[in-house]
């Protein structure tokens, strides 16, 4: 089968979005599928080489609020022309950005079928606030979540089917009257054997977040528990993976609470060292305070190692709890401070929760 997949993220990011596209092309790479990927043309190379699979990179400009996120050509004749040669059997799109739209121009001039994955809830004021409206006071404005909706439910109902990788997720797009079929499929995970890049714990004990580093996903706040717990405790650190917008303002807030040798940035890792290396399996625990996400693939993963789970009571992410961690309130410093404590005792014990 043809399969033509726009999405307006990719590599070199690394986020969950990127990582779900990556897993899905190779799985139907492995079973002989042609794919043709439409994708932002990367600020550096990449060496991304599968067979069956041909990456198109379309030019654009980077976002004020987002650098990592490109703007390209909405209606581009180049994309419409180059699908048409290729003639697919089916359209995907992932993003609702500009590439997301010229998978929906495409498909409606070559009357291919066209699926979509829903998999970020930019309608939000999580996300409003990382497009900078929390500045006027804007990002919980009713009328703005209203017409952000509107938007979501007219770009993802020109699909024939939309994807959603949580029970949540699909309950709440029916909710807010989405037309077209909403089916779920879980985000999947594929886990090595036998780790084969091992890390030397240098780090002491620590508790481990993974992900984007902008405001959704509220570090700010997972940073304050920290430190309420650091009261307690004045050895354990929190390492923090991943790379964003709010990475330096995130820094200041470490220095001004004196936890620069307790908060540690590693940056970026790719996906594929992380999942075989042991960063998972060292930590104490994952944490998590965002209330965003469609599904949380870094939970997710947490999960597979058997990590313990510290995360808020939002959206999808308690459909990844049955004993395996402790649920907070949202935006509940003394909670999330609490859950650390509970977790770093000796005594707690991971066999218990799983």
């Amino acid at each position: 089968m043809k399969i033509a997949v726009f999405t307006d993220t990719f590599l070199p990011q690394v986020n969950g979005v990127v990582t779900n596209v990556i897993d899905l092309i190779k799985e139907l790479s492995k079973k002989n599928h042609q794919l043709l990927v439409f994708a932002p043309k990367p600020s550096k190379k990449i060496s991304f080489i599968l067979k069956g699979v041909k990456i198109d990179h379309i030019g654009g400009l980077p976002a004020v609020f987002y650098p990592e996120f490109y703007f390209t050509n909405p209606i581009s004749f180049q994309i419409l022309k180059t699908t048409e040669k290729f003639n697919p059997d089916i359209i995907h799109f992932h993003t609702p950005i500009t590439i997301g739209f010229n998978a929906i121009i495409t498909a409606k001039y070559l009357k291919k079928p066209l699926v979509s994955t829903f998999n970020t809830y930019f309608m939000e004021p999580e996300y409003l606030r990382v497009v900078g409206l929390d500045r006027f006071g804007l990002d919980k404005n009713r009328f703005i979540n209203r017409f952000s909706w509107q938007f979501a439910r007219f770009f993802y109902d020109q699909s024939d089917i939309i994807i959603t990788p949580s029970q949540f997720t699909k309950d709440d797009l029916i909710k807010h009257g989405f037309i077209k079929p909403v089916i779920k499929i879980s985000n999947g995970i594929n886990l090595p054997k036998k780790l084969k890049k091992p890390i030397k714990n240098h780090f002491g004990q620590y508790f481990l977040y993974v992900g984007r580093l902008s405001k959704e996903k509220n570090i700010s706040l997972l940073i304050t528990s920290f430190k309420k717990f650091s009261l307690f405790d004045q050895k354990t650190k929190l390492l923090i993976i991943g790379e964003g917008p709010e990475k330096n303002d995130l820094k200041k807030l470490v220095i001004n609470f004196h936890l620069n040798n307790r908060v540690l940035f590693l940056g970026s890792i790719t996906h594929d060292t992380l999942m075989e290396s042991n960063y998972y399996s060292n930590a104490l625990a994952f944490i998590s305070a965002s209330t965003s996400e469609t599904q949380g693939l870094s939970i997710l993963e947490a999960c597979s190692f058997k990590l313990p789970i510290i995360a808020v009571k939002a959206r999808a992410v308690t459909e990844l709890f049955n004993n395996n961690g402790i649920l907070c309130q949202p935006n509940n410093i003394g909670e999330l401070a609490d859950a650390l404590s509970v977790c770093y005792y000796p005594c707690f014990q991971r066999r218990k929760i799983y």
